[in-house]
């Protein structure tokens, strides 16, 4: 066989920087690009099949809220915030949903085409590394890492910054890594690959110290072509300024706030050696959802292929994946030792070179080398049906109170979240709806003043929590709510509620109408409405205690049709519950602001408004013993003529 030319005419020598061409697949390239097709297809498959299946995620609410603000926005939230995250991710999700629209999937989708896009790296590398066989492989494996599509599965900047990070290797091995001249282009796609990585997060740094790394190592060992080797690493060094200028100003303004948000968040002790490479190992190579015989299985396949790779070299082909790998790892051990703020996510970006390194080992198995791949396959199973038939994390579950918020809200209402991962998710879990959000960072010397300003421009009000009880000073908006303004409507999810406030149009305790037996009297507006189903009807009522009652009463306020017949109903003690009739203070009258919920299927008609005190312990009410309605039990205090529904409107 004659050996093959290459590239500068030289029979049987590949050009320094290129592979051998012995090496090289012959595999045809229309089949070659068939197969690359089929693992971009496998790989979308993956990472958006059932892609809104899963409730959003707190980190997701975050990345949906900022993505959402202007960039002078993202920087005063994240300061606020104490965010650790740099905004490349952040900016790009955002013109992503301006173009796509908000929703949940839309959210995810930039993610899973990231990931998707990551293989084309990815098979370029490994077809230059020794033929298009080992990209193929690599390709595969990529396609196929638990690790990989997880997390292209939720939106995210892991999948950003591995991307960009690995492509910025790959125009540096393509392009920049020999003594030729330079290429302008080449040198500037590489500087703005690692900018975006680095912008999107901190720990992608690693990536590119691994380089340096590298790139020094071969200033040491090439003593023959020296000159060659500093001249990559001072063109190496010209870069690393250059992307660290588009990064410095965000750096410069977030620093302190990003330190001091790790530090918080440093919740547990730092990991020994052996827990921080056996929680890394297990995750890298099988991903959150794999079982340890997975982990096991993978780690071992993982590890022949390496070191195959490795052991056969060539180093100068092989050492800038490895150190890809190995660098970001150990300094990463070095970084949760000093602040115990880590993940093995955030080393998402070691996935691919770790692959291109396993693919390359074991297609020099040849055979074995197959059945290795197969059988890692085969332990990744598993993992990935977990991973694309998630189970619901109903404690978590936005979309409940979401679907509340796009039947029932009106224009011109308010919603005071407490978080604004809550905001971020209930922007695209109900996108459109004509409200206006508020972030619920209230301080108790200017509560009154600033709740006193929401209830004025909203007469209808929504309260998102989350494990916060409604009447407790710690939930300040909620427990502010509760005694000034009517609740309404109620609707819970998991560890998350969405309240509706109202605030009776009339103040005041206005014309006395009833006297009740044990001394209860009470004072309303006569109410005469108009008023759509599936809304809210404030009513202020006033009550007035001779001297305070023994017994726990309870009040009603009843709807009924031109027969008699109860269509709508609200009860309870005063003041939702705060102010119960044995505590009121004598000959004293008190506001109780109350709301009655019209049932969405109330047919149209007139209908007449009553109410009534009772025992709550026996039920039985007290008669009215002075007033129009003394005799009865219960006094009639206005007329409500229903109209269009909620749906007409």
């Amino acid at each position: 066989l004659r050996a093959p030319r290459s590239r500068d005419g030289r029979t049987g020598q590949a050009r320094r920087g290129e592979p051998s061409a012995a090496c090289a697949s012959r595999r045809p390239a229309g089949v070659a690009l068939a197969l690359a097709g089929l693992c971009l297809l496998g790989a979308l498959v993956l990472r958006v099949w059932a892609l809104d299946g899963q409730t959003l995620s707190w980190d997701e609410g975050n990345n949906a809220f900022f993505a959402l603000q202007s960039p002078a926005g993202i920087l005063h939230y994240s300061r606020a915030t104490l965010d650790t995250n740099p905004p490349a991710h952040r900016l790009a999700l955002g013109l992503w949903l301006r173009l796509l629209g908000g929703s949940a999937r839309n959210l995810r989708l930039l993610s899973s085409l990231l990931g998707v896009a990551l293989l084309v790296p990815v098979y370029l590398w490994g077809s230059r590394l020794s033929g298009q066989r080992v990209g193929l492989v690599a390709a595969a494996l990529t396609a196929l890492s638990p690790m990989l599509v997880y997390y292209s599965r939720e939106a995210k900047g892991y999948p950003f910054a591995a991307l960009f990070g690995l492509l910025a290797l790959y125009v540096w091995v393509r392009y920049l890594d020999d003594g030729t001249p330079v290429s302008p282009m080449a040198w500037a796609a590489y500087v703005l690959a690692e900018a975006l990585a680095c912008g999107a997060h901190y720990y992608a740094v690693l990536l590119f110290i691994a380089q340096g790394v590298w790139l020094a190592a071969d200033v040491i060992a090439d003593r023959t072509r020296r000159h060659i080797a500093w001249r990559r690493l001072g063109r190496w060094l010209a870069a690393q300024l250059a992307a660290a200028m588009l990064v410095a100003p965000w750096v410069v303004l977030t620093l302190p706030t990003a330190l001091r948000g790790a530090r918080d968040a440093s919740t547990w002790a730092p990991l020994s050696l052996p827990a921080y490479l056996a929680d890394l190992g297990m995750a890298l190579s099988a991903g959150a959802q794999g079982s340890r015989w997975a982990a096991a299985a993978a780690i071992v396949i993982l590890a022949i292929g390496c070191v195959s790779a490795l052991w056969r070299g060539p180093w100068r082909h092989v050492g800038l994946p490895a150190a890809a790998v190995v660098v970001p790892v150990a300094l990463g051990f070095v970084a949760q030792r000093r602040i115990a703020f880590f993940s093995p996510r955030f080393l998402l970006f070691v996935v691919p070179p770790l692959l291109l390194l396993a693919a390359l080992g074991l297609c020099r198995w040849r055979r074995a080398g197959m059945v290795l791949g197969a059988a890692l396959a085969l332990a990744w199973l598993p993992g990935l049906w977990e991973i694309t038939h998630p189970t619901i994390q109903l404690e978590e579950d936005l979309r409940p109170l979401a679907q509340t918020l796009r039947t029932y809200a009106l224009p011109g209402d308010g919603v005071i979240v407490g978080y604004i991962w809550q905001e971020g998710n209930l922007r695209l879990l109900a996108p459109g709806i004509p409200v206006r959000y508020y972030l619920g960072w209230f301080s108790q010397d200017g509560l009154d003043r600033e709740m006193e300003k929401l209830v004025a421009a909203h007469r209808r009000l929504w309260l998102v929590t989350y494990q916060s009880p409604l009447q407790h000073p710690q939930n300040m908006a909620g427990w502010w709510l509760e005694q000034h303004a009517a609740r309404a409507l109620v609707t819970e999810s998991g560890y998350g509620r969405v309240v509706l406030y109202v605030s009776p149009e009339a103040t005041g305790c206005g014309p006395a109408v009833a006297q009740f037996e044990d001394g209860i009297s009470l004072s309303c507006p006569r109410v005469d409405a108009d008023v759509a189903p599936g809304r809210a009807l404030p009513i202020s009522l006033c009550w007035e205690v001779e001297a305070a009652p023994a017994a726990g009463y309870s009040v009603f306020v009843h709807l009924y049709d031109e027969t008699g017949t109860l269509r709508a109903q609200s009860d309870g003690v005063p003041v939702n519950g705060l102010r119960p009739f044995p505590q009121l203070p004598p000959r004293e009258p008190v506001g109780d602001p109350r709301a009655l919920w019209l049932p969405p299927d109330l047919p149209p008609g007139v209908y007449q408004l009553a109410v009534g005190v009772y025992d709550a312990g026996t039920g039985k009410r007290l008669n009215v013993i002075a007033g129009a309605a003394a005799g009865k039990d219960s006094v009639a205090v206005g007329t409500v003529r229903i109209g269009a529904g909620v749906g007409e409107r």
